[in-house]
Parts: structure tokens; sequence; C-alpha cells
């Protein structure tokens, strides 16, 4: 695999906040292409960055509709096709590249022991608040790990996050794109898996660092224990609820080590909702209620699986 093309930078956007236009100018400095894929903002915000894009020899495509993160990825990928780029990176609108971090990606990608089956080289993120390193999933003899990049590249990776990944678009192509379905959650876990099931490759790249925002995680003490929960609202709950149960009828005999760490997870989250966030009674119902349209195969945005609810209702 030779690299010959420009990468493209995809970044989506839903109501960023102020520092939206530095996190952009520092991921322009990355890449040759930068497309920015609004998701359905207020006039004010999208002629705010259609501002920006003009003056930074960027592009937009702006939704006056929410039509979720993996569609807006798609948009984003389709348009880097266009544009003759091989390779493209996907940005969350509040993480924030380090300098090099394209070019460390691609090094990744072109050292591999087998270049031309590489799909997903994830960045070496880190949680800005804490400055905490984040860790990747990889099968054990028994169950799973979790391992730290260090000063060394992560191979055999179970899957990355979408912000700051490097994406193959010939394989993001061949495995059918993200899917939309998901809207919102565990879009990076699906490619990946599929990825990981077609032969493809997963890494991760030490040298590229992330800054990345989790929800609006921060520590609580409960019982003298620290924990530290996103403070997702209760939406997100419901689409991370519900597209796990959609995940492990897909992956869980497939890829057990992932659904064994993937049940933990969500325990966990769940008891952080219960003693640590606000809001816990719409949250717990939204975890419920996701949790049941999980096992009922509802997928889409929530409105749509309400819409689908309400037709059942009125045909029966």
């Amino acid at each position: 695999m030779n690299n010959t093309t420009p990468i493209a930078a995809i970044v989506v956007t839903y109501f960023p906040d102020d520092r939206i236009t530095d996190r952009l100018a520092a991921i322009r400095r990355e890449v040759e292409r930068l497309v920015i894929v609004d998701n359905g903002s207020s006039p004010e915000i999208r002629v705010k960055l259609e501002s920006w894009a003009a003056q930074n020899s960027a592009s937009i495509l702006a939704s006056t509709e929410n039509r979720g993160l993996a569609a807006a990825l798609n948009q984003g990928l389709v348009w880097s096709e266009s544009e003759g780029c091989e390779w493209a990176i996907t940005f969350d609108q509040d993480s924030t590249p380090q300098s090099g971090l394209a070019a460390a990606l691609m090094a990744t990608a072109l050292s591999s022991a087998m270049p031309d089956q590489v799909a997903i080289v994830g960045a070496h993120t880190f949680d800005e608040r804490s400055g905490r390193d984040d860790r990747w999933l990889q099968p054990a003899w028994f169950g799973f790990r979790r391992k730290s990049c260090g000063q060394a590249d992560l191979v055999g990776v179970t899957f990355v996050i979408t912000s700051g990944a490097l994406t193959h678009v010939r394989a993001w192509r061949k495995l059918g794109g993200f899917d939309e379905g998901l809207f919102i959650d565990y879009l990076d876990h699906d490619l990946c898996l599929r990825a990981r099931k077609a032969g493809w490759q997963v890494l991760v790249s030490s040298a590229a660092r992330l800054a990345h925002n989790l929800g609006s995680k921060r520590g609580v003490v409960v019982a003298g224990r620290m924990l530290r929960p996103t403070f997702h609202s209760a939406v997100r709950h419901y689409y991370m609820a519900r597209n796990r149960i959609i995940m492990w009828k897909r992956y869980a005999f497939r890829f057990p080590h992932w659904w064994l760490f993937d049940v933990l997870f969500g325990a966990l989250n769940t008891l952080r909702v219960l003693l640590a966030e606000d809001e816990r009674r719409q949250k717990l119902t939204a975890i419920l209620g996701g949790t049941w349209h999980g096992i009922l195969g509802r997928s889409g945005s929530l409105d749509e699986a309400s819409n689908r609810k309400a037709s059942c209702t009125h045909d029966s």
C-alpha cells in the first residue's frame, strides 16, 4: 500500500460549543481536504460554520434535520470518495488533534505487516479534562484485557472510537458503511467488528494523540469511592441501551470477549446512573425502554421507533 492521495477529514457537528472553530482549525492543519457535515444545527450556527469553511478552504454539507451520526459519517465518506481520497479521518465536534496526528495515523497504517488489510487506525485518545489515557479492548486467553498504548502501536484491537480514526475508504465501502439504523451509539463497535469478521485489521497509533471528551464526564464520590459517570442525556441512554441489545444479537457468539466486556460495561454504566447522576428516573426509564426496543429489533431515530410503536398499536 502506497498512499499518494490526499487525506480527508470529516467533522460532524450538532449544536457545537463556542470552541468549535478552534478545533476545526487544528483539524484543518492536519489534512488536505476537510468537510463539515452539520446535522441540523440552528441557522445561526450553520452560518458561522459556512463562514469559517469559506475562509479556510473547507467544504460544508448541511442538513435541516438530525439524520443521525451514522448517516452524517456516511455522507462525509461519500464526499471523501468523490474527492479522490483513499483515506479519511472522522472527528467528533468536541475532539482536538495534537500536531502530527494525521501523519502518525498514516505511518501506522503503512508500517503494518499487512498494510493492504488495514481498515481502521484509531488515535491514541485521552480525556481532555483529566489527561488520562484511554485503554483498548483485546481478546485474552480467558475473557478480555484492556491495554494502553504507551510508546507502541497496538494490533488486534477489537474496536476504536470513530473520533480521530483513519478509515480506509475502500474498506468502508466493502463493509457497507456505517449502519444508519443505529443512529448514534455503537457505530464504532459495529464497523470494527464487521471489519474484523471480514479479515480486515483494526489498529491504534501510539503517536497519534487526540484530546477527547466523553459526554459531560466528571468525578463523583459515592460512599468513599470515586465514580466517573458520563452524565449523558436520557435520550443517549436510550440509544446505548437499545443498540447494545442489537449488537449482542449480531456479535455475542462471534466475539464472546467483546460481549463479556460490554455486559460489564453496560451494568457499570447503569450503576453509575443510579448512584451518581441526575434525572435518574428519566434515564432509568430510557434505559429500560431502549432495552425493550432492542429486544423487539427496532432501529432508527427515537422518533421513528416511537412512530412504529404507534403504528403497530393502531394496526392492532
